[in-house]
């Protein structure tokens, strides 16, 4: 009854609510309860994240940490259904929380939710494999305009020089002088290929 209310109309989903302690409850049965009911309660979350106002979703995410049952269901992804649902829930959340200012990919990836994510680009269900694909394009993809600096060769005159940059020395000198003394291809100049 409650997935049906927050899957209703505005001034439906605002009753919804103003209950707070419903929403509060719904959200700890989300991941705690029998799996029935706990599907339902994944229902009325998914739900107030797909239809309901920004501020509503706002609240549900700082307030009631419903961000949460979402990716418990992304981490045990044993119901297909369900995981597409908390997919949905996932997207729909990061979108507000881009046009809102709310931290939603910072919450979502203290739960562990963006690795669960990524994982499921293995899901069998083709549906979950696109779903996953399209929210880590979207919400967390590369510029697509930044170049690789591994893939342009590094120009030194009339040479050209492919290779890795330096590493950090993160262990001390030892990982310093491996770095420095990394094979170098060139190409151009006096020397053709230097190893």
């Amino acid at each position: 009854l409650l997935s049906n209310i927050a899957a209703g109309t505005p001034s439906q989903i605002d009753c919804l609510m103003d209950r707070q302690k419903i929403v509060g409850i719904v959200s700890v049965m989300a991941s705690t309860a029998d799996w029935d009911t706990r599907k339902e309660a994944l229902w009325t979350v998914s739900n107030i994240f797909t239809q309901a106002e920004p501020e509503h979703v706002r609240t549900l995410v700082e307030e009631f940490n419903g961000l949460e049952p979402m990716v418990a269901v992304l981490l045990a992804p044993s119901d297909s259904r369900m995981v597409a649902v908390a997919l949905d829930a996932v997207k729909a959340a990061l979108q507000v929380g881009i046009t809102h200012d709310l931290s939603v990919a910072t919450y979502l990836d203290e739960l562990g939710g963006i690795d669960a994510i990524e994982k499921l680009q293995n899901h069998s269900s083709q549906d979950i494999y696109e779903k996953a694909v399209e929210i880590l394009e979207d919400y967390f993809g590369e510029d697509d305009d930044v170049e690789d600096e591994n893939l342009a060769p590094n120009s030194n005159g009339d040479a050209f020089t492919f290779g890795l940059p330096p590493a950090k020395n993160l262990f001390g000198e030892e990982t310093q002088l491996v770095a420095q003394n990394q094979p170098q291809i060139q190409f151009g100049g006096t020397n053709n290929f230097n190893f």
